[in-house]
């Protein structure tokens, strides 16, 4: 079975550090996150999936809690509903390991550790082969009752391949990707 989780030191973990790379490289487009997002300190948590089959993780999510002042700075993105937030980002789940609940599992894991009223997220959309702009994770948030809040395009447009190399950037000269913010009240449950 590979829902096996477990939670990361917040410290210096090396190990874990390649392996959630190499998964980053993969599903956010090489050079996107870097060791150093990994650190979040004592208001942050990463939870990975390990396979235990071959031994390695196939998935991570990071969480922390932000105020919205800090939110705002970060995302250019203002969200006055609360004062305190939990964000979840990154998700990532290797392709040989999506569409089996391992994501959503993995962001259940996150959410019940940060323990805020109010969870917010940044899910990276794009304009796919068929013309049509979509997600891969918005599908695992809505089916834990997030909403679409917002949605900004071609955010990273002057960072595509100059900070990271973007994984669609072959079906488009040029970048047409954005994020969508999805956001849980769990006051309204």
């Amino acid at each position: 079975m590979i829902k096996n989780f477990f939670l990361i030191d917040l410290t210096c973990d090396s190990q874990f550090d390649s392996s959630a790379l190499q998964i980053s490289d993969i599903t956010l487009g090489k050079g996107f996150l870097t060791s150093l997002d990994f650190y979040r300190g004592s208001n942050g948590v990463i939870i990975a999936s390990f396979d235990n089959d071959k031994n390695q993780i196939n998935g991570f999510c990071a969480g922390r809690v932000l105020d919205k002042d800090s939110f705002k700075k970060e995302f250019g993105f203002s969200f006055d509903k609360s004062d305190i937030l939990g964000l979840i980002d990154p998700v990532c789940v290797h392709p040989d390991y999506q569409k089996m609940g391992i994501g959503v599992s993995l962001i259940k894991e996150v959410m019940s550790v940060l323990k805020t009223s109010i969870f917010i997220t940044p899910v990276w959309s794009y304009i796919n082969s068929l013309g049509v702009r979509t997600t891969n994770a918005g599908r695992s948030f809505e089916k834990l009752g997030f909403s679409l809040e917002d949605s900004s395009f071609h955010s990273w447009k002057e960072d595509c391949n100059i900070k990271f190399q973007c994984p669609l950037k072959n079906l488009s000269a040029d970048c047409n990707c954005g994020i969508n913010f999805y956001v849980k009240d769990n006051y309204r449950l």
